[in-house]
């Protein structure tokens, strides 16, 4: 399930007035009531998401990252509280920063490099990655290396530069290739092992911004869950994870 109702209010009917009666109309008019925006973004993942056949290639319906966008806007538009918006960089810094990712959702970020880049703007960021992530290589080769196991690293590694490598200024520079955990992080909920009960997957600011919004008046939904959305993404999935940092000295389209 995407999402779940947060709370509910019994809808009582409208009085009575005295006199003449209300037709019938009159009476389905005082129930009336505006439908929630996550509705029908929700209805129409849970058609569009098991279809989606792409990552960030067609924008429509058949598109992973289109799908994902649509139910994230669709959150900022019911709770407008939300804290998540361009100038927000909380999560782009470890250890959301330097995720690791797939080759698949690499192969979009490097076309979006190579399409939408001057050779000079590659050029030019390389080099500043160089010099702030070269001296580090051997700790980040080690991170990548302990992520491979299966306990998860919690520990922050010292000394690191722990903002993702694309963020300039508080600005992502290739927002419109980023990756689903970036897509997500702060907009969802998620449901964790061993219990029923989704969460919000967001940082602490945001899940008090979001957790005050949804005990507003009336009939709340709980932000959709990341869960279906990373089920859809192991369809695209090469098993070739590595720490972003890692690809960009691997992989990057230097000319």
């Amino acid at each position: 399930m995407f999402g779940r109702l947060k709370r509910h209010d019994r809808l009582k009917p409208p009085p009575i007035p005295a006199g003449e009666p209300i037709p019938f109309e009159g009476v389905l008019a005082g129930f009336t009531q505006e439908a929630h925006p996550l509705s029908a973004a929700l209805e129409a993942a849970r058609v569009d998401l098991p279809r989606v056949s792409n990552m960030g290639v067609t924008g429509d319906e058949r598109d992973l990252f289109a799908v994902t966008d649509r139910l994230a806007d669709a959150v900022k538009e019911a709770y407008p509280q939300s804290l998540c918006g361009a100038g927000c960089s909380a999560c782009c810094h470890y250890p959301v920063g330097l995720f690791d990712i797939d080759r698949a959702e690499w192969d979009v970020i490097r076309r979006y490099l190579e399409t939408s880049w001057t050779r000079e703007e590659r050029r030019s960021f390389y080099a500043r990655f160089q010099e702030r992530f070269g001296p580090y290589r051997l700790k980040l080769w080690i991170l990548n290396a302990l992520m491979t196991f299966p306990l998860p690293v919690t520990s922050k590694p010292e000394g690191l530069p722990l903002a993702c490598p694309f963020l300039v200024n508080d600005r992502c520079t290739v927002y419109p290739a980023r990756p689903i955990v970036c897509r997500t992080f702060g907009l969802f909920s998620v449901i964790r092992s061993g219990r029923r009960e989704s969460h919000l997957y967001a940082c602490e600011k945001q899940a008090i911004a979001l957790n005050k919004a949804l005990e507003g008046d009336g009939p709340q939904i709980m932000p959709p869950s990341v869960n279906p959305i990373r089920f859809a993404l192991v369809r695209f999935l090469k098993n070739k994870s590595q720490l972003l940092p890692m690809w960009l000295w691997k992989d990057f389209p230097r000319d």
